[in-house]
């Protein structure tokens, strides 16, 4: 790094002391360079990743994508530690996830074994409760789940509540039609959350 990058050792340098009494150094990694990263996972570095808050009443999932910046070109987005996040290669299956993390119908399954509001609220852990058929470009409802998840995004950053409202009962519609849940039986789910 002092070699390839200058500047961005200088920078570190100027952390030196701090940087060399973190924890994680001292107890996993005494004798690296003291400006190294620890306990990132490959994980992280996923071009999409669904991700969502770990407290709460609610999964409010959303697709990170990778950005494009000025400077350093495109890079993933890393979330902190406060998100979950399920790392994904494909923009189609990270967006298919997201609509049925998003959908009522796995809203009041969470619901109804997590501590509402609590730090266990929707940790990782919830995924092992819920049947989640694997995305299958092939499968109509998965495309069409990808599809509204996309429209949902870019309504949700326009703030366009009306149409977002619309998508999500699009999405509550195909998700029950993919657990084959009959109209009655959603409704009767909706007016539970």
């Amino acid at each position: 790094m002092k070699i390839k990058y200058p500047k961005t050792y200088g920078y570190f340098t100027k952390f030196k002391k701090i940087l060399l009494q973190r924890s994680a150094y001292t107890l996993l990694r005494k004798g690296h360079p003291f400006y190294i990263m620890v306990d990132i996972h490959k994980d992280s570095f996923a071009p999409f990743k669904v991700a969502w808050k770990r407290m709460g009443s609610e999964i409010e999932a959303a697709v990170l994508s990778p950005t494009d910046d000025k400077n350093i070109g495109k890079k993933p987005l890393i979330p902190q530690e406060t998100i979950s996040f399920i790392p994904l290669e494909n923009e189609d299956e990270a967006h298919y996830l997201c609509a049925l993390l998003n959908s009522t119908e796995v809203t009041a399954l969470v619901q109804s074994f997590s501590q509402l509001g609590g730090k266990s609220f929707a940790t990782p852990s919830i995924l092992d409760q819920i049947k989640i058929p694997k995305f299958n470009a092939e499968n109509k409802i998965h495309t069409k789940l990808a599809e509204l998840s996309k429209k949902a995004h870019d309504y949700a950053e326009k703030d366009d509540k009306k149409a977002l409202s619309q998508i999500e009962n699009e999405i509550d519609e195909l998700v029950a039609e993919l657990y084959g849940l009959s109209s009655t039986e959603l409704q009767k789910i909706k007016e539970q959350i």
